[in-house]
């Protein structure tokens, strides 16, 4: 008897303190954050949700890109990018330049492919795209596209930049490319590494920062025990997938918590017609077409 009350008192005081975390967050001011990459947002002003939703694009081809833009000249273009070991950003426009340097080791060591093939394929230096230079992918990938290209064509669009290095020095790398192209207040930079995220908000923290996979995974832990407003958010603007291998990421109580938090949302990248429906079913600031 003495060991069940016990057990009772134990889960009412964890109970009690689980609502006071909670309305402690709840008690905490929020402000949205204002940068010039929201300039063109619509504020929701009429009964139609779709209508005052942005759209942002994945980058796959210039030729698909113009065809966007004649539809939505606002259009965000959202580019997944690495940078090569002599400092160019080039882009994964298929999502598949990853996979090209996994298997460069299987090919180069097939004694069945022809002698001249081995020659023009650069000698296996490990997993990682960082490792080889610009002129290295070009061997693997011809039509390979560096970012600059992406930048010039396209000077009037905002970018969602998808970093997916964690190469040496690449903070320093891509703010001069930035800089360079004069974009601080025209993207939003991704990246599923954090420590990207945080040594290039060191040097520029007012540049505009999505959620990595990492934190929206914590929110998503601390949602299910509905403590999602006690807990700090780095990203100004909160950016998921609706899907993470398979297991949901996005649920209506952290799309009401972001929102609560003046947080801007975009949901994607998607290109199931079914997740696209329920993405703007939530009403967020914008999502991300595949």
């Amino acid at each position: 008897m003495r060991v069940l009350l016990i057990s009772v008192g134990t889960l009412i005081c964890v109970f009690m303190i689980l609502i006071i975390v909670r309305f402690w967050g709840l008690s905490m001011p929020t402000y949205k954050f204002e940068h010039e990459f929201y300039s063109k947002t619509k504020a929701s002003t009429s009964n139609d949700h779709l209508s005052n939703i942005e759209k942002a694009k994945v980058f796959h081809s210039f030729e698909e890109t113009d065809k966007s833009l004649t539809q939505t000249p606002d259009l965000i273009v959202w580019i997944s990018t690495y940078m090569t070991n002599d400092g160019f950003f080039i882009v994964d426009s298929d999502n598949q330049l990853n996979e090209l340097v996994f298997t460069l080791k299987q090919k180069t060591q097939d004694t069945h492919e022809k002698e001249n093939l081995k020659k023009a394929m650069p000698k296996f230096k490990g997993r990682h795209l960082h490792e080889y230079s610009l002129d290295e992918m070009k061997t693997l990938k011809p039509d390979l596209i560096k970012i600059e290209d992406v930048f010039t064509k396209y000077s009037q669009q905002r970018f969602i930049i998808n970093i997916k290095s964690n190469a040496p020095e690449i903070d320093k790398k891509f703010i001069q490319l930035i800089q360079e192209f004069k974009l601080e207040k025209k993207i939003m930079i991704y990246s599923d590494y954090d420590i990207v995220l945080k040594t290039i908000k060191e040097t520029l923290p007012m540049l505009n920062f999505a959620t990595s996979i990492s934190e929206v995974t914590r929110i998503k832990i601390f949602s299910t025990i509905h403590l999602t407003p006690a807990i700090s958010i780095k990203g100004d603007a909160f950016v998921s997938q609706l899907k993470f291998k398979n297991r949901s990421l996005v649920n209506q109580e952290i799309i009401q918590e972001m929102k609560r938090r003046q947080k801007y949302i975009f949901l994607g990248p998607l290109s199931d017609a079914k997740d696209i429906e329920t993405a703007t079913a939530y009403q967020p600031t914008g999502v991300i077409y595949n």
